[in-house]
């Protein structure tokens, strides 16, 4: 009976959610255009704006219109010969759409309106959206021409010729259908319960603002309330701390189609964003970003999950829409400085024209404290300042999707594909130069992590391409960071991460205990127990190749900094170096460069001492001395205390 009720209940309010959608929808004129992000009054001030306070952004904007003006629109059968399965060039279409028709509303150029009519009809024309088969119009493609599509019928109504905006507006209907249909019945594709993924955040905010641009048309209203089920969905998903499972060069992807649906439905339906995630989230990009000084094009981020160094988009039109939403000075100085430094990426600058503030005051990170736990999914990144030429270490031990998501009990997968078997690894920047790496966009293998190998196997989910594990996620015994404290002269991390490993592996307890000394040294002391001695293997992956040592230890040497690594208690371990066999992202063979500590045990407390220096510097070494139950380091002149039987580190006086 209160099963009953509340279904009752639910459908009563789906019911009501519509029917207020509908009476939105109708209350607007449906003629008037354009509607999406822009009025005829808001161009008119743009057309000023872009003389005086938005100048950077439009020459940005018309460089990259004068491009594809020269270019032309790929040729469909010249495209495909690449034999890309998914067809991802169809995205660049896409994308060039908006800048094209926003080239000419601001400058009234008819070479800009020609180039937007020829794109756009390219893109009518093409015979498929992503693939042939259940794929064709059904994924990321479809997702981007159709976002692309509804700006052009929407901001160049006038401009346009009856034929032109005829076949956009039957392109849209068609397709529109196909991917409406793909997100809302059973046989839909993966994605359509994803709700953490980037993938449904493309497709949906493509199909929203299609239905938004033609609110006429009957078919549109389901889209619509399809997509903002999804949306709403979404926002009950996510966590509370800002962070997402997929990587930073998936977050800036899926934060921009997320911003986009949400700052429409914002002007449009009347409401917008409400996770306590969205205020959280630029800090996800900050303290996650490499020391400002390092930052070039192609390295400026850590690359947990399938990631990059790079963003795959942005970030600085979503950094500034999060600044003007939250008077977040933090997130405006982020945006302006990767401007700086030239490492944004410029297939989206219509929304750092829209979305820049120039009212938001700057404020630099100097206030901030220097370590962050972002609590939900598991990592803490720690500097040793924000100089700008800080130490960067950065450890992940959680679960999966996050806390939340584990708590919600989700009977499918909310998303976790490009999430890699990683608990308890940490990444090193110093000097300049990465010291231990990640290894970014990969095959799912725990081994080309800096964490644990039991008997040559390691966590749930690896030996595969997307990561992936039975429904729902256990709440208990998930990978969980137990200690995040930090003083101004050393930070302290410990992670439990046994649970991680299947249960067949014997593993009763894998915490990791991370002492980082300011600036340039670190400490990983590892507690390991099982239910019988099994062949244990450590792996930390150097950016360079680690040259043993006459005493034991090994050192890599970059152009800019050196590593050294050390096994401070060797007692009946082994090590050694070199090319370890890895996979990439298709599975092909290549390798990583690894340093490994291996014994045979039930029990191993192994410490692993790590300190940096320029390259033509010499890093300190660590001591070690033993008391009782009591281990004693001392470097810099600084003395700390490990006590054994309870895992907790001191400073000493």
């Amino acid at each position: 009976m209160i099963r009953k009720l509340i279904i009752l209940c639910a459908r009563t309010l789906a019911c009501s959610l519509t029917l207020c959608l509908s009476n939105v929808l109708c209350a607007q004129d449906q003629t008037v255009h354009p509607r999406l992000y822009i009025t005829t009054v808001r161009v008119a001030s743009l057309k000023e704006e872009i003389r005086t306070t938005r100048t950077t952004q439009w020459n940005t904007l018309r460089n990259l219109a004068d491009s594809l003006v020269k270019k032309h629109p790929p040729v469909y059968e010249e495209a495909i010969k690449d034999k890309d399965p998914e067809q991802l060039w169809e995205r660049t279409v896409g994308n060039a759409l908006p800048t094209l028709a926003m080239a000419w509303l601001l400058s009234g150029d008819e070479v800009y309106k020609r180039a937007a009519k020829e794109w756009a009809l390219a893109a009518c024309q093409y015979p498929t959206w992503g693939g042939s088969g259940k794929t064709d119009g059904t994924d990321l493609p479809a997702g981007h021409l159709l976002f692309g599509l509804a700006m052009v019928y929407d901001w160049m109504q006038p401009d346009l010729d009856a034929d032109t905006l005829k076949a956009i507006r039957e392109t849209m209907l068609r397709r529109g259908d196909k991917l409406c249909a793909a997100a809302d019945e059973p046989s839909g594709r993966y994605w359509k319960e994803q709700y953490l993924q980037n993938h449904l955040w493309v497709n949906m905010a493509g199909l929203a603002a299609a239905a938004l641009a033609m609110p006429g048309e009957p078919a549109c209203k389901h889209w619509l309330e399809v997509a903002r089920d999804k949306f709403q969905r979404t926002e009950q998903a996510l966590g509370d701390d800002g962070a997402s499972q997929e990587g930073v060069g998936y977050w800036s992807y899926g934060t921009e189609y997320l911003l986009k649906y949400w700052t429409l439905s914002a002007d449009l339906l009347h409401e917008d964003l409400a996770s306590p995630w969205w205020k959280k989230t630029a800090m996800y990009r900050l303290y996650l970003g490499l020391p400002q000084n390092a930052c070039a094009k192609n390295n400026s981020i850590v690359d947990f999950a399938d990631c990059t160094r790079a963003d795959y988009y942005g970030p600085d039109f979503q950094l500034y829409n999060l600044a003007h939403r939250f008077h977040d000075g933090h997130a405006q100085w982020l945006a302006q400085t990767l401007e700086k430094c030239r490492v944004t990426c410029d297939t989206t600058p219509f929304l750092t024209l829209l979305w820049y503030d120039p009212t938001i005051e700057v404020k630099s990170p100097d206030d901030l404290p220097a370590l962050h736990h972002f609590a939900d999914i598991g990592i803490v990144s720690a500097r040793s300042d924000w100089s700008g030429d800080e130490s960067l270490l950065v450890f992940k031990c959680g679960p999966p999707a996050g806390h939340e998501a584990v708590s919600k009990g989700f009977k499918k997968d909310p998303g976790i594909g490009h999430v890699h078997p990683d608990a308890n690894h940490f990444v090193l920047f110093g000097d300049g130069e990465w010291l231990l790496r990640d290894d970014g966009y990969s095959w799912k293998e725990t081994g080309q992590h800096n964490t644990l190998l039991v008997d040559g196997e390691g966590q749930r989910g690896e030996h595969t391409k997307w990561f992936n594990l039975p429904m729902p996620l256990p709440l208990q015994g998930e990978p969980n960071i137990t200690e995040c404290r930090s003083t101004p002269d050393f930070d302290v991390i410990t992670g439990e991460a046994s649970g991680a490993y299947p249960p067949t592996l014997g593993l009763k307890q894998f915490t990791r205990h991370l002492l980082f000394i300011k600036p340039s040294a670190l400490l990983v002391i590892d507690d390991i127990q099982l239910d019988r001695p099994h062949d244990l293997e450590l792996r930390f992956h150097p950016e360079y190749p680690a040259i043993a040592q006459g005493n034991g230890s090994f050192c890599a040497t970059g152009k800019k900094a050196q590593l050294r690594i050390e096994n401070l208690t060797p007692e009946n371990v082994s090590s050694k170096s070199g090319d370890f066999p890895a996979l990439d992202r298709d599975k092909k063979a290549i390798t990583m460069l690894t340093v490994a500590y291996s014994t045979h045990a039930d029990h191993w407390q192994n410490v692993t001492a790590l300190s940096w220096s320029a390259s033509n510097g010499t890093p300190s070494r660590i001591q070690i001395s033993e008391k009782e139950n009591h281990w004693r380091f001392s470097v810099y002149g600084r003395k700390y205390d490990f006590d054994r039987k309870t895992g907790t580190f001191s400073a000493m006086k």
